[in-house]
């Protein structure tokens, strides 16, 4: 049944943490908690990804969806274009992500795009400095992550 959730979790790293956004696009999404997905770290190419880095580490935040929520996913997403999806194991919890499906180069988000990251970092109560480190790494020097 469409209504029913999947039987694994969908993993928020960007955008998509915010809840807001997600209650517009996926409004019988139910947010969860919060995960560890280690050896992995956010990047920015224009848009959030993540990429293995062994050491690093990210945190996720859990979303339980039902099949018309990842409808509405794979259409925001670019999927399978822009994005493709990955299922990993983390612990007792099977979750999917979407990641980029080409290496597009390191390059600055939008600041309103980072706004909505930076809400959902909030909405899940998740440290931001991760999101800080991305920032930088994507060599944005003119636009600061402020406190809202």
């Amino acid at each position: 049944m469409k209504d029913q959730f999947k039987n694994y979790y969908y993993g928020a790293y960007g955008s998509n943490l915010n809840v807001a956004q997600m209650r517009m696009r996926c409004p019988k999404a139910l947010k969860c908690d919060t995960v560890a997905l280690p050896d992995w770290r956010l990047v920015f190419r224009q848009v959030a990804d993540v990429v293995p880095s062994e050491g690093d580490e990210t945190t996720l935040g859990l979303w339980r969806i039902t099949e018309d929520c990842e409808k509405a996913l794979d259409i925001y997403e670019g999927y399978p274009h822009l994005y493709t999806k990955l299922w990993i194991n983390l612990g007792d919890k099977l979750v999917m992500i979407y990641r980029m499906s080409s290496a597009y180069p390191i390059a600055p988000p939008l600041q309103g795009y980072l706004d909505t990251i930076r809400d959902g970092f909030q909405d899940f109560r998740m440290d931001r400095n991760p999101l800080i480190e991305a920032v930088k790494h994507s060599w944005i020097r003119d636009r600061v992550i402020a406190d809202s």
